[in-house]
């Protein structure tokens, strides 16, 4: 009997481990992902904005966005692209906000989604997808991310 009652909570124990453990490695893949809240700036016809959209023109037309969210590691791939040292004239097309442990941030992209800007207080950091790997990516998984509309 006794024997018995040991063979059983040596299971029990185990299986105890095996949830912990299998619960920390879900629970560390979750924190690799973000909630993404996108945001895209939609001309409409009778727009009177010009086709390069700035930063403070982006957010003064809340009536010509359109929203999506998305768990995703977007942030990590777009952190871990080439800095653009010649980034040009930059046309605010989508705004992605997401939350840090720390703060909500927020990266910018072009119409292409190979462009990519991160403001930080007053540095701005461009970075560049030369490839289109994002945009590609975004893409087949969303018809929001279609240049059509």
């Amino acid at each position: 009997m006794k024997n018995e009652l040991k063979g059983k909570m040596k299971i029990a124990s185990s299986l105890i481990i095996l949830l912990a453990v299998g619960c920390g490695i879900a629970s560390k893949r979750k924190n690799d992902a973000y909630d993404v809240e996108v945001i895209k700036y939609v001309e409409s016809s009778s727009s009177t904005q010009s086709f390069d959209i700035s930063e403070r023109s982006f957010w003064n037309w809340p009536d010509l966005h359109a929203k999506f969210s998305m768990r995703s590691n977007l942030v990590q791939e777009v952190q871990a692209l080439p800095i653009d040292d010649n980034p040009g004239l930059f046309e605010f097309k989508y705004a992605f906000i997401f939350q840090t442990a720390s703060q909500r941030d927020t990266m910018y992209s072009d119409r292409s989604l190979k462009h990519w800007l991160f403001i930080n207080k007053m540095d701005r950091v461009y970075r560049i997808d030369k490839e289109g790997e994002i945009a590609s990516s975004l893409g087949h998984n969303s018809s929001f991310f279609s240049t059509c509309w």
